[in-house]
């Protein structure tokens, strides 16, 4: 289930930087990088952001 949030948290982000001005492209290019990096902790330490892994 935390994948689905973070999808969607992350879509919602996209949305929000498409609409804004600025360069658009580091935005997107950063959002995306941060996402995967905390999908790879999230991996490595085998628990999410917030949780225990016992």
């Amino acid at each position: 289930m935390t994948t689905t949030n973070n999808t969607k948290a992350l879509i919602e982000s996209v949305k929000e930087t498409l609409t804004q001005d600025g360069d658009l492209l580091r935005n997107i290019i950063q959002q995306v990088l941060q996402e995967m990096l905390e999908a790879e902790m999230d991996q490595v330490l085998g628990a999410s952001k917030s949780e225990r892994s016992d």
